[in-house]
């Protein structure tokens, strides 16, 4: 605010030369340096929000194909969060970028479920970001592939992590209905509702097969 009041002594015209002269080149310096959480602060004090978004799709992508993240990318991801609600909330940076931030951030929050034993929480997640189709329905299957193409280079860059995050879910889930010491009643009641049970859609038992599974990487892949 300091340096902003006295723009005329850095012979700044405006608000608008003193982003772009200032904050701008700073955030690109923090961004270069790999700071990219000061980067992001700088570029939306700048009014840069687009940008803002890029970069933060880009951090993202980088992250999720790490085993385990490193403490600066566990710094990145409140941030993260806080700024993608905001800009939902006020209709800024809508598009490509928005979106992937989104699915990137579900992904990693994926990952902490599995992490902590929660496979069918993280199939949930999953399923939520609309990446791999979770039944063996083959027009959804084809459909998801054809549409791959056109997702965000980021999400494409990162098929290799969250396709088998995906299955590895999917396993777990199937190991616990495996290994459970149900009737069978019981057994088809837990099939019914993940076929119909609350925010989700044709996903069965029959979708955790190994078959569909490899029917899924096959499709996707080939289409990547």
């Amino acid at each position: 605010g300091a340096i902003e009041q006295g723009a005329s002594l850095l012979q700044l015209k405006d608000s608008k030369q003193f982003n772009e002269q200032i904050l701008v080149r700073a955030a690109k310096h923090s961004e270069e340096n790999d700071r990219i959480t000061e980067a992001i602060k700088l570029y939306n004090l700048a009014g840069d929000y687009s940008t803002v978004v890029a970069c933060l799709a880009q951090a993202l992508s980088n992250t999720i194909s790490r085993p385990s993240p490193e403490e600066k990318d566990r710094a990145l991801e409140q941030p993260a969060v806080d700024i993608i609600r905001h800009y939902e909330r006020m209709n800024r940076a809508a598009g490509k970028d928005r979106e992937a931030v989104v699915r990137l951030l579900r992904i990693r929050e994926a990952k902490d479920q599995i992490a902590t034993g929660k496979p069918e929480v993280a199939i949930d997640i999953m399923e939520s970001t609309e990446l791999i189709p979770l039944s063996g329905d083959v027009a959804k299957i084809t459909r998801r592939a054809e549409e791959f193409k056109d997702l965000h280079e980021a999400l494409q860059r990162n098929l290799q992590a969250y396709l088998p995050l995906t299955m590895e879910a999917l396993a777990g889930v199937h190991q616990k209905v495996k290994s459970s010491v149900i009737p069978d009643a019981t057994r088809q009641m837990v099939s019914t509702v993940f076929a119909t049970g609350e925010g989700r859609t044709d996903v069965c038992l029959d979708a955790y097969c190994p078959s569909t599974q490899v029917k899924v990487i096959d499709d996707l892949c080939g289409h990547s």
